[in-house]
């Protein structure tokens, strides 16, 4: 049986708030680990959330 999968919306605040985090690392020259804070959205809390969407703020 195939698991109900919910959609996942990222909010502006959330992309402006990304934003600002990919603009500090780049100028602490840690760059990488912003591709890393990215890679962990795709891969691990983006599809937890669309698996049990109760863990996230509404």
């Amino acid at each position: 049986m195939a698991e109900d999968l919910h959609r996942v919306e990222l909010t502006d605040s959330f992309l402006a708030r990304l934003e600002a985090i990919e603009a500090f690392l780049i100028e602490a020259d840690a760059g990488a680990a912003f591709d890393d804070l990215l890679d962990q959205l795709r891969s691990t809390v983006i599809p937890n959330l669309a698996r049990f969407p109760r863990i996230g703020r509404r």
